[in-house]
């Protein structure tokens, strides 16, 4: 049910009848969940949507059980289909609402792993700095722990890294701000194989917010890159022409 009024919305109840004109019920409600903002949904492009509740308006969630026509075969409330995002009127004796269907959906059960990831705390105030320690945990909305910090580097001046092209880069120091490099142990979700935590992807140079009661950092995932050897082999050239071995020299 959409914008309802706070009035009306206090009214509404499980049991609910539409009748037709000979009194016979044609719609009910069987089931009706908790009345909470309206909320006006508007479409930014690039399937990107963005929402805004209203002040005072309401909407309520509900399962209708309704008599249906059939028509070609689908069904047809009040001479309106019976369809997700199709709008319908409900009428009882005491009030009248615009309803929307939509589609229920039914989450999966989540997978969830325990991981120990590197991360670099990046732009941190000396303030800060200074209050950052093991055992600072990121909770949920229930409380549970979802991020622990295990173990903590120094704190020295925060890099700003630039790219000059030609696979070069160079750096710079800031001279108020700092970097901490820190250990997390994180409540990863699995959605297709990959770990993720609030909905970002654990993975090198990947970026998460960590939020404790305390503070709130950005962090930057990193790992240590390999080392390159050199790797001295003896080889034996053959068949060479004499001009190509000529020209073949050490170095």
């Amino acid at each position: 049910f959409i914008k309802v009024s706070p009035e009306l919305a206090k009214i509404i109840s499980i049991g609910d009848k539409e009748r037709d004109e000979d009194g016979q019920v044609i719609g009910e409600i069987i089931s009706l969940g908790q009345s909470e903002p309206y909320r006006y949904e508007f479409d930014i492009g690039e399937n990107q949507k963005i929402t805004k509740e209203d002040p005072i308006l309401k909407q309520i969630e509900a399962r209708l059980r309704l008599r249906a026509e059939v028509k070609q075969g689908k069904p047809y409330y009040k001479d309106r289909e019976i369809r997700i995002d199709s709008p319908l009127e409900f009428k009882t004796d005491k009030y009248s609402l615009m309803a929307i269907a939509f589609e229920k959906v039914i989450e999966e059960e989540k997978e969830f792993i325990e991981t120990e990831t590197d991360y670099r705390f990046i732009k941190v105030s000396p303030e800060l700095a200074k209050i950052i320690s093991i055992g600072g945990k990121e909770r949920d909305e229930d409380g549970q722990v979802i991020g622990e910090i295990i173990s903590l580097g120094q704190s020295v001046p925060y890099k700003y890294e630039f790219d000059i092209g030609e696979n070069q880069k160079i750096t710079k120091e800031d001279p108020i701000l700092k970097q901490i490099e820190a250990r997390l142990r994180l409540k990863a979700e699995v959605k297709q194989g990959k770990p993720y935590y609030k909905d970002r992807e654990i993975r090198i140079d990947s970026p998460l917010e960590f939020k404790t009661d305390k503070y709130s950092l950005m962090a930057i995932a990193f790992g240590e890159e390999e080392e390159e050897k050199e790797a001295i082999l003896k080889v034996k050239f053959k068949n060479l022409s004499p001009e190509i071995a000529e020209v073949v020299k050490v170095g």
